[in-house]
This record gives C-alpha cells, sequence and structure tokens, in this order.
C-alpha cells in the first residue's frame, strides 16, 4: 500500500511539474500574434495537456488513497488511461520524429509524453485498481 501510494505521488509530480513548464512557456512565449490569452487556449487544447490533466486528476486520489472507489472516478480513471495512452502512442510513433524541442521544453516533453504514458499504465498494471474497471 505504501509503495502504491509513493508510486502515485511521483506520476502526480511528474505531470504537475510537466504542466507548470508548458504553461509557463505558454506565457512566456506567446503565439505568434504575441497574445498570451491565444497561448493559453492552444495550451489548454492539446490533446497532450488534456490527458495529462486527466491523469493528475486520476491519480492525486491514489497518492492519498490507493483504495479509493466511485462511479465517477471510475470514469475518469479509465478516460485517464485511454487518453494518456492515446498521447504517449501518438507522440511516440507520429510526432516524435518532427518534434526538437530544448532548455526546459524538452524536459516537460519527456515528462509529459515519455514517463507519464509508461507511468500511468505501469502503475495500473502493478497496482490496479484493475478489479474495479468493469463494462
Amino acid at each position: 500500500m505504501r509503495l502504491a501510494r509513493v508510486f502515485w505521488t511521483l506520476l502526480a509530480l511528474d505531470v504537475a511539474v510537466g504542466l507548470v513548464i508548458n504553461l509557463i512557456l505558454a506565457i512566456v512565449q506567446p503565439s505568434p500574434a504575441g497574445e498570451v490569452g491565444t497561448s493559453l487556449i492552444r495550451f489548454l487544447s492539446y490533446f497532450t495537456e488534456e490527458s495529462n490533466l486527466f491523469v493528475l486528476a486520476a491519480v492525486a486520489p491514489l497518492a492519498t488513497d490507493p483504495q479509493r472507489d466511485g462511479s465517477a472516478w471510475r470514469i475518469l480513471r479509465v478516460m485517464s488511461l485511454l487518453g494518456i495512452t492515446i498521447t504517449g502512442l501518438v507522440y511516440g510513433i507520429v510526432l516524435a520524429p518532427t518534434s526538437h524541442p530544448h532548455g526546459v521544453a524538452a524536459i516537460a516533453n519527456v515528462l509529459l509524453h515519455y514517463v507519464s504514458p509508461v507511468m500511468m499504465i505501469g502503475g495500473w498494471l502493478a497496482f490496479g485498481p484493475r478489479t474495479r474497471v468493469t463494462a
């Protein structure tokens, strides 16, 4: 149980750090039009950010209570698992060859596109709660 809490806490921190880095970059390096508002809207419209926000919402409660349950939570959990799996696969197969981030953007890229998907899938396989996912 303690190992599960530590694992989910590390995943939540990974996602939070990656999202904060990208948010700061969206504010500091606004869109080509120079509008911070447009950059923030773009930030929130990327599937990577959306799926990682769902992961954060799903794993943060697991960091304190790995036995968390409830019908809405089950939906969030499966949704986040599916979304982050798609994020990892699409980025790794399609987008990675064309993406070359530098500096702190490269750190956020690794955290959100590689570490988060692998940890989420690995955590689900290792700690579950798989038995709570039903049709």
